[in-house]
């Protein structure tokens, strides 16, 4: 039976591209792997020598309502200290954080959820 091994990638709809990359490149360390200025798309990853892309922005994106657009993108970290590191520099950075949710119930996980108001509504940083 075929099975799903780990997430390829996940693409999201932004209202602002450029503020939306600097938010996953800048605060969360992805890398731009690759851009494609005249379809508005960028293209990131956390292992660009092992994935091309785990993220794709795609801009565009017009605000209708209160619309959901992305549950959760959630991103494995290689220790607790590193998920904490993250947070802190969210925080540092006013991003709104109105939720924090642990993986504990796995074990070895080193994953936590933080949802923001802004990115839970609109997919994009708070």
């Amino acid at each position: 039976m075929a099975s799903i091994s780990r997430l390829g990638h996940v693409g999201i709809h932004v209202r602002d591209l450029e503020r939306s990359k600097e938010f996953y490149r800048d605060l969360l360390g992805l890398e731009v792997t690759d851009e494609d200025p005249g379809m508005g798309m960028v293209f990131m990853s956390a292992r660009p020598q092992v994935e091309h892309h785990e993220l794709l922005l795609c801009g565009g994106r017009e605000r209708v309502g209160d619309d959901l657009v992305v549950q959760q993108i959630s991103f494995r970290c290689d220790s607790l200290s590193d998920v904490i590191e993250y947070y802190k520099k969210l925080k540092e950075n006013a991003v709104e954080i109105d939720m924090v949710v642990s993986h504990g119930n796995r074990w070895g996980s080193t994953s936590m959820i933080l949802t923001t108001t802004a990115a839970r509504s609109t997919g994009e940083p708070g």
